[in-house]
């Protein structure tokens, strides 16, 4: 399984990087995508989510072209959470969790045992099992964003796509978080690429790192990019 960036250019008016873009991601693997604010991150990913249309190139799945697939399937294989926190204040944690199985709920809008199963693991791994019932006003903004985590984890998908799931988490629970997504990557043989400023915590947990700097782009292993000199002209002046 894999995800291609082919030829890839994005952007609203103008590309936002010099080149064009052309990564392959193969799975198993955990990318990071590092970046300083403002340089492309949300929009690449809003991209491959098909909210953006891709200025020039093609986004591949197994050969495909995403804008082929289906919103149905498409949902099946592809998996976001984005940074913006949606409203759902009247919901328990257990509601939030189960929108991550929307795809797959029938007509009746009912969750099979099968739905309700899933939920409970993925609440589980994740750490919030105790707190499904909760209403979501009454859980601290890290609890909430666990919640959104597994929400995702839930839909189970090939791909999954996280744009700063780390915000709002204590320094011990993003390493907990981090270590759980690297262990769903190698037992569920996906591809998960997560954005965020923690350098430090994901250099020495995620496979390959995807970096946008300075309208330069570099991917490489996580061994490799440390070596890479846009790295280190990032890493000086972040």
């Amino acid at each position: 399984m894999y995800l291609e960036l082919k030829h890839l250019s994005i952007g609203y008016n103008q590309p936002l990087t010099e080149t064009s873009i052309h990564v392959k991601f193969n799975s198993p693997q955990l990318c990071a995508l590092f970046g300083n604010n403002g340089i492309g991150k949300t929009t690449l990913i809003k991209t491959i989510a098909r909210l953006v249309p891709p200025l020039n190139g093609e986004i591949l799945f197994n050969q495909k072209n995403i804008s082929e697939i289906s919103q149905n399937e498409f949902a099946k294989q592809f998996a976001f959470l984005f940074t913006k926190r949606p409203f759902l204040m009247n919901h328990t944690i257990q509601d939030i969790i189960a929108l991550g199985r929307t795809p797959y709920i029938k007509w009746n809008g009912k969750l099979s045992d099968n739905d309700l199963q899933i939920i409970h693991y993925y609440a589980e791994i994740i750490g919030i099992q105790d707190m499904l019932d909760k209403p979501a006003d009454e859980v601290s903004d890290g609890q909430f964003q666990k919640a959104m985590i597994a929400k995702t984890l839930a839909q189970q998908t090939s791909v999954i796509i996280l744009d700063e799931p780390l915000s709002f988490l204590d320094y011990k629970t993003k390493v907990q978080v981090l270590k759980t997504l690297k262990d769903i990557v190698c037992t569920e043989n996906k591809i998960i690429i997560l954005s965020s400023h923690d350098i430090h915590l994901c250099k020495n947990i995620a496979d390959t790192i995807f970096l946008i700097h300075q309208k330069k782009w570099v991917y490489k292993s996580s061994e490799e990019i440390f070596s890479d000199t846009l790295f280190s002209d990032f890493f000086q002046t972040d």
